[in-house]
């Protein structure tokens, strides 16, 4: 699973040296084990990335069956906190990776094999009015249920 040195090989590291379990398959994770890792997720993200960022979330009357919307109400933005928080969200996906036996490193070179597809017959993006890339004629989504299997079979 961890072939060469990298955020996988260093989390798997540091979770051996804390006596945190990580499956050799991949694998789902207790109901406890689950929560935790998604609130690690989650605190990093809204309570770390977003203030640095000057953004905080607009939550639609408290009904949780509404959207969420991020908005930026201050110009300020930390660089500092803003690494360390990214670094961080990185650090906790893969500790739920790993928990769930996931090589995650796997998982994202599936992902950038998709995104790569995506470009238009100009070999160059397409994008939409905001600026975010848009699928081209011969996008090939990825198959990360091919992945899975694979690394279930080991």
């Amino acid at each position: 699973m961890l072939n060469m040195p990298g955020p996988q090989q260093w989390v798997a590291e540091f979770m051996d040296k804390f006596g945190r379990s990580r499956a050799e398959r991949p694998s789902q994770l207790s109901e406890v084990e689950n929560l935790l890792s998604c609130e690690l997720i989650r605190e990093e993200f809204i309570d770390e990335l977003l203030p640095a960022s000057g953004m905080i979330l607009v939550d639609a009357d408290g009904d949780t069956n509404r959207p969420v919307n991020v908005v930026s109400p201050f110009n300020a933005q930390d660089l500092v906190e803003i690494a360390d928080a990214l670094g961080d969200i990185i650090y906790v996906c893969y500790l739920k990776a790993l928990k769930h036996g996931i090589d995650l490193d796997e998982v994202i070179a599936e992902i950038h094999r998709a995104n790569m597809s995506k470009l238009g017959p100009d070999g160059k993006a397409i994008l939409r009015e905001d600026g975010k890339i848009i699928k081209g004629p011969n996008y090939s989504p990825p198959n990360i249920g091919r992945i899975l299997e694979q690394q279930a079979r080991g």
